[in-house]
């Protein structure tokens, strides 16, 4: 396994945990908190880490199969979560807080789909 591979791997899987923390920290407490958004964020830079290894590990080019395209729809849909959680909370949107802490499961399970059909996908090459 190359180097590009174990960066994406390991980015993923930490932006997999960063964005389910956030995501169900916020669901549970029916708002966005300042610590959910930091969740968020820290789940965005690691899900750039993770696509920039998957990115070397593919040749330097991006596929453009079904997995990549939706994993880009996935990822944009999460960083428009932050930002609006970031909007929300740092501007005292109470109502935007309340309303992204539901909506952001959407994202979220498009993003958890993704991600498991990418190990699925890489194994089933493997294997």
């Amino acid at each position: 396994m190359g180097i590009g591979t174990m960066v994406g791997i390991a980015g993923m899987l930490v932006a997999m945990v960063l964005y389910s923390m956030g995501v169900w920290g916020a669901f549970r407490a029916k708002q966005m908190r300042k610590n959910d958004v930091l969740f968020l964020i820290g789940g965005v830079l690691f899900d750039i880490i993770g696509t920039g290894g998957m990115w070397y590990a593919a040749g330097g080019k991006f596929l453009s199969d079904a997995h990549t395209l939706v994993a880009l729809v996935a990822f944009f849909l999460m960083l428009l979560s932050a930002i609006l959680g970031l909007w929300a909370v740092g501007w005292g949107k109470e109502k935007l807080s309340a309303t992204l802490s539901r909506w952001m499961l959407a994202p979220w399970a498009l993003w958890a789909i993704v991600f498991v059909w990418g190990f699925l996908q890489n194994g089933m090459k493997r294997g």
